[in-house]
C-alpha cells in the first residue's frame, strides 16, 4: 500500500510539472486586442469644479477612466478659487485640465483684450497646478461662436453630443441622452455642477464600456483618429475619421552600470514631440520635474519615476524602477541560484523514485 501511494504521488507531482509547462505556453500565444480596434469617446465637464467634483473622480477612479475639465476661476459659487484641491487629483488621475475663462463671461460681450484677460486668468491656475505652461485647450462659455473666436490663441473645443443635464437636472434623462447619441469619436458635454449630471454619465460610461468604447481626454481622442490640431481652430468631434492610432506607452527605461553602483539611464521608446520628466523621490513628474534628456546618471538606492509630456500636458503611464547596488545584485543571484538548486535536488529526487518503479 505504502509504494502504491508513493507511486501516485510521483504521478501527481509530476503531471503538475507537465500542466504548468503547457499552461505557460498557452498564456504565451494569447493575444490581447489591439486599442486602436476600440471605440473612443470623450466625455467633457464644464463651469466647475463644484461640490461633486470629487464625487466624478471617485467615480472616474473606480472604472480607469479620464474626462476633461473646462474650468472656470470664479462661476458664482464655482470655479478653482474655490475647489482648487480637486486639481491636483485631476493630474493624478491623467485627466485633461482645460480652459472655459475665469469668469464665464460671453465672448461676444468681450473686447479682444478683455477675452485674453479672461482666458490668462484661468491659465494662472492651470499652469501652477501643472507646474509650468502647456497649450490648455479653450471652451467658448455656452459654446458662443462670435467672431472673437478667432482671437483665441489656442485649440477651440465645442461637442457634438449635449446630455442637456443643465436642463433635465435627472439622472436617467442624462444617460438616455448620452446612449442614444454615442458614436466612435463624439465629444460629450456634461457639467460636474450637479449629482445627476454625474450619476447620468458614470451610468453610461459603465454601459458604454460592454459596448467596446475607451474613455479619452479631448486631445487624445483628436491625436488618435488623425486629427491635427491647430490653436485658433474649431473642433467639435472625431467622428468619422477612419485613423487609428495606440493610446501613448509607458517610457521603457534601459540602464547601464556606467560605474560603481552608478548607471545610465536613457529613454527606449521615445515619442516625437513628447517631453520626458523625472523625480527621484517617488512622486507624480510635473512640468516642473527635472527633464530626462539624452540620458540620465543615477546611483545605487535611487527611485525614478519617469512620465512624458505633449504639449497638451497628456501624460504617458508612468515608469519606474529602483537601483540597486552591486552587492545587493550579487547576494540576489546567490540567493536565487541556491533556491534553483534546492528545486533541482526535488524534483532529481522525484524522477529518481519514479525510475525505481521502472518509469
Amino acid at each position: 500500500m505504502k509504494k502504491t501511494w508513493s507511486l501516485f504521488l510521483c504521478f501527481v507531482l509530476a503531471a503538475s510539472v507537465l500542466l504548468s509547462g503547457m499552461t505557460g505556453a498557452l498564456a504565451a500565444k494569447s493575444k490581447k486586442t489591439s486599442d486602436t480596434d476600440t471605440k473612443l469617446i470623450a466625455f467633457t465637464f464644464d463651469d466647475g469644479p463644484g461640490d461633486y467634483t470629487d464625487m466624478l473622480l471617485d467615480g472616474l477612479e473606480e472604472r480607469g477612466a479620464v474626462a476633461t475639465f473646462f474650468m472656470t476661476g470664479e462661476n458664482g459659487t464655482w470655479g478653482v478659487k474655490k475647489y482648487g484641491k480637486v486639481m491636483d487629483r485631476m493630474i493624478e488621475l491623467n485627466c485633461q485640465m482645460a480652459n472655459h475663462t475665469y469668469n464665464h463671461k460671453k465672448f461676444s460681450k468681450l473686447t479682444k483684450g478683455e477675452l485674453q484677460v479672461a482666458i490668462d486668468g484661468m491659465e494662472n491656475y492651470l499652469f501652477k497646478a501643472m507646474g509650468g505652461q502647456y497649450n490648455d485647450l479653450v471652451r467658448i462659455p455656452g459654446g458662443e461662436n462670435s467672431d472673437n473666436v478667432s482671437f483665441v490663441e489656442h485649440p477651440v473645443i465645442t461637442w457634438n453630443l449635449d446630455s442637456f443635464d443643465w436642463k433635465t437636472r435627472d439622472t436617467t434623462a442624462v444617460y438616455q441622452a448620452i446612449m442614444d447619441n454615442a458614436k466612435d469619436g463624439a465629444i460629450v458635454l456634461c457639467h460636474d455642477l450637479y449629482p445627476t449630471s454625474v450619476q447620468g454619465a458614470l451610468h453610461a460610461m459603465d454601459a458604454l464600456a460592454k459596448q467596446g468604447y475607451e474613455f479619452v481626454t479631448v486631445s487624445e481622442l483628436l491625436r488618435r483618429r488623425g486629427v491635427e490640431i491647430k490653436n485658433g481652430t474649431i473642433y467639435s468631434d472625431a467622428s468619422g475619421k477612419e485613423t487609428r492610432l495606440p493610446a501613448y506607452s509607458a517610457p521603457e527605461l534601459k540602464a547601464e552600470e556606467s560605474g560603481e553602483d552608478v548607471y545610465t539611464v536613457t529613454v527606449e521608446n521615445k515619442v516625437k514631440g513628447m517631453t520626458y520628466y523625472y523625480t527621484t523621490d517617488g512622486s507624480l513628474p510635473k512640468l516642473n520635474s527635472s527633464q530626462l534628456g539624452k540620458k540620465l546618471e543615477v546611483k545605487a538606492g535611487d527611485h525614478i519615476v519617469v512620465a512624458g509630456y505633449d504639449e497638451y500636458a497628456q501624460r504617458t503611464p508612468l515608469a519606474e524602477q529602483t537601483f540597486k547596488s552591486r552587492q545587493e545584485l550579487e547576494t540576489e543571484a546567490l540567493i536565487a541560484e541556491k533556491e534553483e538548486q534546492r528545486n533541482n535536488s526535488f524534483w532529481v529526487k522525484i524522477f529518481r523514485k519514479l525510475h525505481l518503479f521502472g518509469f
